[in-house]
């Protein structure tokens, strides 16, 4: 029986998780999995025979995958990347490694976003690499994640990402060209937030997140271009993407005054890992619904006119709407009242 695109993701995703699973326990695990995944149970019992059957290979050395210092060229528009062309670089200067890109061969005419990498050592380094990169095919489609579209790597070594482009600005330059104000600021790391807790509940960690990630497209939508090394989610790569918000936070604040509560939350963020911040992307966004609604943050230092001044802005409208009420009723009772003594007269 042929499985659909989506069971191929799911059956993806159940094998990484079992795959996690102590080897002793996983058969009680698969006879655990809900009524609706139980199809692909027999498909699985036959994929983990097979890894329990192929030849153990060892890990890649760590070292290996580290970066070759002082070796990627200086790439330059109208220059060749594999089958691609580079037009022009994007990223807002953050990363000069982005570019916008357009097949060579004349295949395809529709603009790409090729993402440079830098080399990496011995054969095993790029197949763990190549392996990193298939593992984000198991996120679920959303508008809002570009889904990865090629990887390779050129005649240098330098291995490449190419993914959908998207038109519109990078992150930074759409809060200043806008001039969004400090809420607004904090919406779009809500927004992004989002987009990170949901793959953490698919068990992917980005493993990098920058602003160079970070694009507004022309209907006001944050979309994150590149879904970085896709790492199984663990405890230690939970708390990265953490941190990584943390930073897209401080770049959002742009040297302004947070105030008590969000500088809590950035506190928080920024040392993941640690006993007293966010364990969970759940818990920051919680903790930013708090600021977002200008109510106090659990654990936020603040006195009295602190919290009055909260109290106040999240009062504003209905008082606004409640002091229209009565200057409108006021209104028509004045009204009322001249005509009965227009009638009188």
């Amino acid at each position: 029986m042929s499985l659909s695109a989506t069971e191929v993701r799911v059956l993806s995703r159940l094998l990484e998780r079992a795959l996690a699973q102590p080897a002793e326990s996983r058969e009680a695990w698969l006879l655990a999995l809900p009524e609706h995944q139980q199809m692909l149970v027999p498909r699985l019992r036959e994929r983990l025979t097979q890894q329990a059957q192929a030849p153990a290979r060892a890990d890649p050395d760590p070292a290996a995958l580290l970066p070759l210092p002082a070796q990627k060229p200086l790439q330059r528009a109208g220059e060749r990347v594999g089958p691609y062309r580079l037009l022009q670089p994007l990223g807002d200067g953050e990363n000069p490694d982005v570019w916008k890109a357009e097949r060579a061969d004349g295949t395809s005419r529709h603009a790409l976003a090729l993402w440079l990498l830098p080399a990496v050592q011995g054969a095993a380094a790029r197949a763990a690499a190549r392996a990193v990169e298939r593992q984000v095919v198991m996120l679920p489609e959303h508008p809002q994640t570009l889904r990865l579209q090629d990887v390779g790597t050129d005649e240098q070594g330098h291995s490449y990402r190419v993914m959908p482009f998207v038109e519109g600005v990078g992150l930074l330059d759409h809060a200043r060209h806008r001039g969004l104000r400090l809420p607004q600021r904090v919406r779009l790391l809500h927004q992004l937030a989002e987009r990170v807790a949901q793959a953490h509940e698919e068990h992917v960690a980005l493993g990098a997140l920058g602003l160079a990630q970070l694009r507004v497209d022309d209907e006001d939508r944050l979309v994150l271009l590149d879904w970085g090394q896709g790492r199984m989610l663990r405890p230690d790569t939970a708390a990265a993407d953490l941190r990584a918000l943390g930073g897209v936070l401080q770049a959002l604040l742009a040297g302004a005054a947070p105030g008590p509560d969000l500088a809590m939350v950035l506190q928080r963020a920024q040392r993941a890992g640690t006993p007293q911040a966010y364990a969970q992307v759940p818990a920051l966004l919680q903790d930013l619904q708090h600021v977002l609604a200008f109510r106090p943050v659990p654990g936020a230092p603040g006195g009295t006119w602190h919290h009055a001044r909260l109290a106040l802005r999240r009062e504003r409208v209905p008082l606004a709407l409640g002091s229209l009420a009565v200057l409108a009723l006021g209104t028509a009772g004045l009204f009322g009242w001249q005509h009965v003594q227009q009638g009188q007269g």
